[in-house]
């Protein structure tokens, strides 16, 4: 993903893919934590609060994940010009 210099990098990171996917992941473990609030016949503040707790959770994750994830392609990246890590040219 190109970030223009004239951007901000905190949009660009929310309209990617990935995070809009993990947005929508989140909100259906939300959805589904307060369902099972709901089967359990749990008051309504305990359901909302499961609900919230499960979108919290499953955000930062799925935030983990993907800054992991991002680390270790950065990681894997080597320089293709003179003058490298190695000392070359």
């Amino acid at each position: 993903m190109c970030v223009p210099p004239c951007g901000s990098t905190v949009a660009h990171v929310l309209a990617a893919t990935s995070s809009v996917i993990g947005v929508v992941n989140s909100v259906i473990v939300a959805v589904i934590a307060s369902l099972a609030g709901l089967e359990l016949h749990l008051g309504g503040p305990v359901i909302f609060s499961l609900g919230v707790v499960g979108l919290v959770m499953a955000m930062v994750s799925l935030a983990r994940y993907g800054a992991n994830d991002f680390r270790r392609g950065q990681a894997s990246l080597r320089p293709l010009f003179p003058g490298g890590p190695e000392g070359k040219g």
